[in-house]
């Protein structure tokens, strides 16, 4: 377990947090800083705050490209950003409820628990493996769906086995 950046984190959310993105395998949670805020508009503009040189001039401007992040929470790996981050977000709104913290780490038990279980494919030759699997009567999300590559699909691999052997017998039937 890490030590938190700010006194605000709660350890169970943090928890929840590592947890939920080890099971859906949508970001690196290990080795990284939780940055916990009331919203990805402050958590933007705390990022902004800690790539900020902090003897500049004048205001920077930025312009970024879609983001693709949770909302609530970011993860961080350079230890100083996520410092500086935390900062942010104490002296903007002096730190994050507790109380909305332990709610939304419930939720995510709650959701890691049901969640069901799911496998990535990626398509060699395919440029929208979602689609092309699809075409193969393979129930599949495109890769884009949840921050990868078009080349990239998930299946639910929850289903009864009747379903499961279907599945491979039409993988094995892709030439």
């Amino acid at each position: 377990m890490q030590k938190n950046l700010s006194w605000f984190l709660e350890p169970e959310f943090a928890d929840e947090v590592r947890k939920m993105h080890r099971l859906v395998g949508n970001a690196i949670a290990e080795d990284r800083h939780i940055v916990v805020g009331t919203g990805s508009v402050q958590l933007v503009q705390a990022a902004v705050y800690a790539l900020s040189p902090p003897d500049a001039p004048e205001p920077m401007n930025v312009v970024p490209a879609a983001p693709y992040y949770t909302t609530r929470w970011a993860l961080v790996k350079d230890l100083e950003v996520a410092r500086r981050m935390a900062e942010f977000v104490e002296l903007n709104t002096i730190g994050v409820s507790k109380e909305s913290q332990l709610r939304l780490a419930k939720i995510l038990r709650s959701v890691r628990e049901a969640c069901d279980a799911t496998a990535w494919l990626k398509c060699e030759k395919e440029a929208d493996c979602g689609s092309f699997l699809r075409r193969q009567n393979i129930m599949a999300r495109s890769g884009k769906r949840f921050g990868a590559g078009p080349e990239y699909a998930r299946i639910s691999m929850l289903d009864r086995d009747e379903a499961f052997d279907l599945l491979i017998e039409r993988l094995l039937e892709i030439q």
